[in-house]
C-alpha cells in the first residue's frame, strides 16, 4: 500500500467517524503484508461498542470487503485488507516466533 493510499483511507475513516458522531484522533498506521492497521484514540465520552458495531459501515465507506475493529490498549485498531496481499513464508513466521520475547 502506498503512502497516498494510506492517506486516502485514513481520511475516509476520519470522515466516516465524524459522520457517525464518533470523535477520534488518529495516532499511527502500521502496514503489514496482508492488512494495514490504523490506530485511533476515542474521545473519553465515546463508548467502544459504538465504533465496533460500525465495522460494515466503515468498510463500505472506504471501499473494502470488510474491516476488523478491535481495542488494543487505550487505542482502537481498524485493520483494513491490503489490495496487494503479500505471501509470508512459513520459515519467516517460525523465525519471528522463536526470536520474539
Amino acid at each position: 500500500m502506498t503512502e497516498h493510499e494510506m492517506n486516502v483511507i485514513k481520511c475516509r475513516i476520519q470522515l466516516k467517524l465524524s459522520g457517525l458522531n464518533i470523535k477520534a484522533t488518529f495516532v499511527r498506521v502500521e502496514e503489514g503484508p496482508v492488512v494495514t492497521t490504523f490506530y485511533y484514540i476515542l474521545d473519553f465520552n465515546v463508548p467502544i461498542a459504538k465504533i465496533i458495531n460500525k465495522e460494515e459501515d466503515i468498510a463500505i465507506s472506504i471501499g473494502v470487503e470488510s474491516v476488523l475493529i478491535s481495542r488494543k490498549g487505550g487505542e482502537i485498531a481498524i485493520a483494513v485488507p491490503n489490495a496487494d496481499r503479500k505471501i509470508v513464508p512459513f520459515d519467516r513466521c517460525l523465525f519471528d516466533l522463536i526470536t520474539s520475547p
